[in-house]
């Protein structure tokens, strides 16, 4: 039997007026439990990989 993998729903959405890449996880099935056993924290943390062509610094802001 194959192990579950962790599956995420996204949402992304460019806006072209103040140039930001603006990403929503609308959805996160079948996480795994801590070593603890307890549940995942609710907030996540997401890298985007950077262009190997230039690298841009980017802030991250918090939406809730």
């Amino acid at each position: 039997m194959m192990p579950m993998l962790p599956w995420f729903q996204v949402k992304l959405w460019y806006d072209k007026r103040s140039f930001e890449l603006i990403i929503s996880i609308i959805n996160a099935i079948d996480l795994p439990a801590t070593k603890e056993g307890t549940s995942r924290n609710p907030y996540s943390k997401i890298y985007l990989l950077p262009d190997r062509r230039y690298f841009q610094p980017s802030t991250v802001k918090i939406q809730g």
